[in-house]
């Protein structure tokens, strides 16, 4: 175990913690493995949340700011879905080949639920439609699939604080 930190006056609390070498005062702290100790396998392991983990440890080395390759993917998907009226978590967890519950799990591990990612798509299409082609308000509202004109409106509210109609005359 290597520690940038100086020693303590007793490191043996240390020595009994980590039950190995330690080194205070390095310029990087870390841990250092053997090769056959990283080659173990273990008998509890867990396939899923192994790649939840690492899914997370790249989403933190992309760093913040930027989106993770795979709740991009999540999101190319229910654009695709939006528009054709098919939100269903299960046929969007079909499509990238994880059950339902695998779905959620991996949403869950980056911070995130289906519903939320549904809520962007919804929030980043509606200001796009609003702002390239100002089609009629209702009709965005059902390309968006709320159930009806009040959802729509409560949602957008929500999201920008102000009405559609109140968010279109600002941007002009």
């Amino acid at each position: 175990m290597r520690l940038s930190s100086p020693a303590p006056p007793d490191p043996s609390e240390y020595q009994r913690l980590f039950q190995a070498p330690i080194r205070f005062n390095q310029t990087v702290s870390g841990l250092v493995l053997e090769r056959s100790t990283l080659d173990l396998v273990h008998p509890q392991a867990d396939p899923a949340l192994s790649e939840v983990l690492d899914d997370h440890a790249q989403q933190m080395l992309i760093g913040p700011g930027r989106e993770a390759p795979f709740i991009s993917e999540v999101r190319r998907i229910l654009k695709e879905s939006l528009y054709r009226g098919d939100l269903d978590l299960d046929s969007v967890a079909r499509k990238l080949a994880l059950s339902r519950r695998g779905l959620q799990r991996m949403l869950i591990g980056y911070g995130t639920s289906y519903r939320e990612l549904i809520d962007d798509v919804r929030r980043e299409s509606t200001i796009r439609l609003l702002e390239d082609s100002r089609p009629d308000i209702a009709e965005i509202a059902f390309l968006m699939r709320f159930s009806e004109p009040s959802a729509f409106h409560r949602a957008f509210k929500r999201w920008t604080g102000k009405t559609p109609r109140e968010y279109l005359k600002s941007r002009t």
